[in-house]
């Protein structure tokens, strides 16, 4: 993970146009620290995508969301991954 980090900020440092690729993440925890780096995509095995939406945590914290938080208002939100 050191390697993404001094990639990243070398890409930042030049102002050079391009996205950082962390290929083949075996861990949930290597896909969060990835993008806290700045990196722009990972990509990973099926496996290691379940394990990020299934973890205990998630599913606690999905039970406590209050009804209709979750609901779109208008149009506004978010979309992870684009440029928009």
């Amino acid at each position: 993970m050191e390697l993404i980090r001094e990639i990243v900020e070398i890409y930042d440092n030049y102002e050079f146009k391009t996205e950082v690729l962390v290929a083949s993440c075996r861990h949930p925890i290597h896909i969060v620290e990835a993008a806290r780096m700045g990196a722009d995509i990972c990509t990973c095995p099926p496996a290691v995508i379940d394990q990020l939406f299934n973890h205990p945590l998630t599913e606690h914290r999905a039970r406590e969301v209050p009804e209709g938080l979750g609901e779109s208002t208008g149009g506004e939100g978010v979309a992870l991954g684009s440029d928009g």
